[in-house]
């Protein structure tokens, strides 16, 4: 089976998240020949700039083979953006030898740390990859400063693990791929059976079928940062950074075998592959049974697992366009493009895509090129199944309109892989996988002070971003950790564009005139221009009298463009208002103008958490030139919005300073400046990242074939997704999304148990998913329940009712409820009649079984069948065989029989049919 797989989409490089790239050299130190020997090496660094990654959390080091000098990948467009994406520095070099080693790599970071600024290169930790030669150095790595390699990716190359090296090198998470020749019984470079020496290393080995000793020309390095991405997101410790401080390296999480995947593990012993492996297996690692643990792959998670497949499955096919790997080729506008760009040196193997771009993924289920079957009537797909990472899209039985395909929005930035799993009518399976950075865009003409720690400003005691426009006056406000409760809790934990969350605010405190000034620069608004300037807040405390709090103002006194702040306990203005105040254009644009306020209508209280946002355009008098926008974070109320028309106006041009917080008693936090009035969708609110929700718990529903889940909300969320798999571990796949922290799944198998995850939405951003929980569906012992589990549903269908007979055997179904047979199946009714016997004193009797407690069985006598008297209601007890009696000799009543009908605790939609 061969099929091709098209990702629909446009290249997309992003403005103003270029970073910085700096040439340094350093001093490395190796053994030649018995002889410790030292020398310079070159190197190219690239980081991202400040504004986007105030922190960089490690290093990727490219290292090309022998005689190479790969200093130019460093300017390489998409890796820069897939290191960016990682908050990573990318370096290369331009020879290999005499890196592997500790004194070397201190050497290096100490080197680039001086080049580029970023005190923390001294203490991130580092990924190894390389070709060739390259690939021998990045494995040395391991064995060298295993505590300082997070992961290392080996191409076409040797494996620098000695037989004597340390237990801790093999928790580094290791991916060698070698080309078909070398891998030809395992590798006549030396590849190890790395896991089979030892079942406790993190390893995994991947062929790059029919691709010989080279690089860049198969989807070799799409699974290289697919790994490196599960690699970080496993082995990099949550809300830790590196210190800026030396010799305080980050420590990385060890991460336990069983907690991964585990694939299997794909060898060449021919040199033409006809020993491959078309969809090789994988599974959790505490599960995995398809080879022995010792000589399958291990892999960081699920996503990485079914890229693994992909990449290592190969159908025998050569000669095919880039990419080679597997039966399914995913082409189309985002395949690798021909069009290298300057410094790029190679076509590139991955497409970098806006956060929020809609795709298209289409498979040709006939291969291509050469290939290619014309009768569309020889489709051999029986079903397509389309992932995301480790989440199910969707399946398909039938193709479209448009053949094989469906639509995905990218909602999660980072690196990213989406694969499919075809089946064709035979029950043969091939897997393909393409990989995409989903890029965080750099919003333009804003400008956001952050008050994260971050060096530049001071020593590290204040953080800044995009904060060096101009000097500072009065005295620096401290800066705060966001705890769990108290003041600024329940701001946002995390924001869309920046990466690295939102951990501290700036406390300002009134009596040490604490404020924040820079002077007239680019970054602000002036004459007409629209504005829109947003902050999250909390206020310690109201001004006395008529003084108030400011929390900005542009230019002051008679020199006054506009100020926003929170009126006193004693205003005219009404106490505790908030209140925009600008100069009227009434004086030509000069001072002394007219001052304006404008009242929000907003009250803001004392000891509570807000979200604000001013929009205004000067030159706009109507209710839309100025809106205002507040939302209570504390209480988690709604975003509310007030509109104001104003006289005309030109904000004062003159060279004015900014001021944040000039008065302020109390916290600011993530305070943006736009110019330009930003639309609801837009604003700094809308991309609070969704906290997690916590506490799932999943209970039988209320009715037949329902679970009930319910959680604790999570803040900054709008929505929940709702995610079910009949396993615990994979093949979740979204079945609901709503708004309210609780939701009801119908329609279920009662028989089967099902396990749920939930994760928060705020548009297209998500927080993580949570554990999983599980339950199974509700089936009551009642008519509600059998009627479920015999029609799949609970609606009244005519079919359904009490009364009706859908198998026309002439028993209703209340009375096949009362027998317990198939109302769908004549022969089991009439099996189970009552039957007439005769008792051990030749009187009549009736016999049957007794199978329910919510109806009333009641035999009944009759010497005519127009007179019948009750001989019994609900005799003996629920599940046994009984026999009632007559009670007389025989011939004083020759009928009997058994009356069914609702009991106490009977539901109303049988009571009366």
């Amino acid at each position: 089976m061969r099929v091709g797989l098209l990702l629909a989409v446009s290249l997309f490089m992003p403005l103003g998240a270029s970073g910085s790239v700096r040439d340094f050299s350093a001093n490395v130190y190796f053994m030649n020949f018995g002889s410790l020997t030292s020398a310079t090496r070159h190197f190219r660094i690239y980081t991202p700039p400040a504004a986007d990654v105030p922190r960089l959390r490690g290093v990727v080091f490219m290292m090309g083979g022998s005689g190479q000098d790969w200093r130019y990948r460093v300017r390489d467009p998409v890796w820069q953006e897939a290191s960016r994406a990682l908050g990573f520095a990318f370096v290369s070099v331009n020879m290999s030898v005499g890196l592997d080693s500790r004194d070397s790599l201190e050497s290096i970071l100490a080197a680039a740390a001086a080049a580029t600024g970023r005190a923390e290169l001294v203490n991130v930790p580092i990924i190894g990859t390389g070709f060739s030669l390259g690939a021998y150095e990045a494995t040395g790595f391991s064995p060298a400063v295993p505590e300082r390699v997070l992961a290392v990716v080996a191409h076409c190359g040797g494996d620098n693990h000695e037989p004597g090296a340390p237990v801790a090198a093999r928790k580094v998470h290791t991916l060698l791929i070698p080309s078909l020749n070398e891998a030809a019984g395992q590798g006549s470079y030396g590849f190890p059976t790395y896991r089979s020496a030892s079942v406790s290393g993190n390893a995994a080995f991947g062929v790059n079928w029919g691709v010989g000793h080279t690089t860049f020309v198969g989807q070799e390095w799409s699974m290289a940062w697919t790994w490196i991405a599960g690699a970080a997101a496993t082995r990099l410790p949550a809300g830790v950074y590196p210190s800026l401080e030396p010799g305080n390296p980050l420590a990385l999480v060890d991460v336990p075998i069983s907690s991964g995947w585990l694939g299997q593990r794909v060898y060449a012993q021919s040199s033409d592959g006809s020993d491959r492996s078309p969809f090789p297996a994988i599974a959790p690692a505490t599960t995995y049974n398809a080879t022995p643990a010792a000589s399958a792959s291990w892999l960081p998670n699920e996503a990485v697992a079914r890229v693994y497949r992909a990449f290592s499955a190969y159908d025998g096919v050569t000669g095919r366009t880039v990419p080679r790997q597997g039966p399914l080729v995913i082409t189309g506008a985002a395949a690798p493009s021909t069009v290298v760009v300057s410094d790029q040196g190679i076509a590139p193997q991955m497409a970098v895509l806006q956060l929020g771009t809609v795709i298209n993924i289409g498979v040709n289920p006939r291969g291509f090129g050469a290939d290619t079957v014309p009768d569309a009537s020889l489709d051999p797909i029986k079903s397509m199944s389309y992932y995301e990472e480790d989440r199910l899209l969707g399946v398909q039985t039938v193709p479209g309109s448009g053949g094989w395909s469906l639509p995905h929005t990218l909602n999660t930035p980072g690196i990213r892989s989406v694969t499919v799993v075809a089946e064709d009518w035979a029950g043969n399976r091939s897997s393909a996988f393409r990989t995409v950075i989903v890029s965080r865009p750099v919003p333009a003409d804003t400008t956001h002070y952050r008050f994260e720690r971050s060096p530049g400003f001071g020593v590290d005691h204040y953080g800044k971003l995009r904060l060096s426009l101009g000097g500072s006056s009065g005295s620096l406000p401290a800066q705060v950790a966001l705890g769990a409760t108290g003041p600024g809790s329940a701001f946002p934990r995390a924001l869309a564009n920046e990466p690295f969350g939102n951990h501290h605010a700036a406390s300002f405190a009134v009596a040490g005139q604490d404020r924040l000034s820079l002077a007239d620069n680019a970054a602000l608004p002036s004459g007409s221009q629209p504005f829109t300037i947003e902050t999250f807040l909390h206020l310690g405390s109201h001004a006395t009298g008529g003084g108030f709090r400011t929390i900005a103002t542009h230019g002051e006194g008679a020199d006054l463009g506009w100020r926003l702040f929170v009126a006193g306990e004693g205003s005219g203005s009404q106490s505790r208002r908030l209140l925009f105040r600008f100069r009227a254009d009434d004086s030509g644009g000069q001072p002394g103008g007219t001052l304006v306020t404008i009242d929000s209508g907003f009250e803001l209280l004392a000891g509570t958490d807000y979200y604000l946002a001013v929009a205004f355009n000067p030159a706009d008098t109507s209710a839309s030139g100025l809106r205002i926008h507040l939302k209570n974070l504390t209480a988690n109320g709604p975003l509310q919005t007030s509109s104001h028309s104003h006289g005309p106006t030109t904000v004062y041009d003159s060279p004015l300073t900014l001021h944040i917080g000039f008065g302020w008693d109390g916290l600011l936090d993530e305070m943006r400046l736009t110019k330009r009035q930003l639309t609801v969708g837009e604003l700094l609110i809308s991309q609070a990242v969704p906290a997690t929700p916590s506490a799932l718990t999943v209970a039988p529903g209320p009715q037949p074939g329902e679970t009930l889940l319910t959680w604790v909300p999570a803040a900054f969320a709008a929505t929940y997704v709702i995610e079910r798999s009949t396993s615990p571990v994979t093949g979740f796949t979204v079945v609901g999304q709503v708004a309210s922290a609780t939701y009801t799944d119908t329609g279920l198998d009662p028989a089967q148990t099902y396990h749920y995850r939930v994760r928060a939405a705020n548009g297209d951003l998500h927080s993580e998913t949570t554990s999983a929980a599980a339950a199974t569906p509700h089936l009551p012992a009642t008519y509600a329940g059998w009627r479920y589990l015999r029609f799949g549903t609970n609606e009244h269908i005519a079919d359904a009712m009490p009364l009706a007979d859908p198998d026309g055997d002439g028993l209703p179904n209340l009375l096949e409820y009362a027998l317990d047979t198939d109302p769908l199946s004549p022969g089991s009714g009439l099996a189970a009649l009552p039957a007439v016997v005769l008792d051990s004193d030749g009187a009549l009797a009736l016999t049957f079984r007794r199978h329910r407690d919510d109806l009333e069985y009641a035999v009944l006598a009759s010497a005519d069948l127009v007179s019948w008297r009750i001989l019994a209601v609900n005799p003996g007890a629920v599940g046994q065989e009984l026999t009632v009696s007559a009670g007389a000799p025989a011939g004083s009543a020759r009928f009997l029989r058994l009356r069914v009908g609702p009991g106490a605790g009977f539901g109303p939609e049988t009571a009366s049919p």
